[in-house]
């Protein structure tokens, strides 16, 4: 059955648009975290960074 969606050139095009886009989410933390540590070197901050990017994703996910 996958090798019958991949022929389909639209379904190709969502797949590979749906990849790069979860990749590119999933990179953010990783970026954040180096950003944070080069900017003041120290892991306190790089945690309150994280949690504050952390709590709004929770409270939107608590109300929808």
């Amino acid at each position: 059955m996958r090798s019958h969606l991949l022929r389909q050139r639209e379904f190709r095009w969502f797949f590979a648009g749906r990849l790069v886009s979860l990749l590119g989410s999933s990179m953010a933390p990783v970026a954040l975290a180096f950003g944070v540590l080069d900017a003041s070197g120290n892991p306190w901050d790089l945690g309150v960074v994280l949690a504050a990017h952390m709590v709004p994703l929770l409270a939107f996910l608590l109300v929808v």
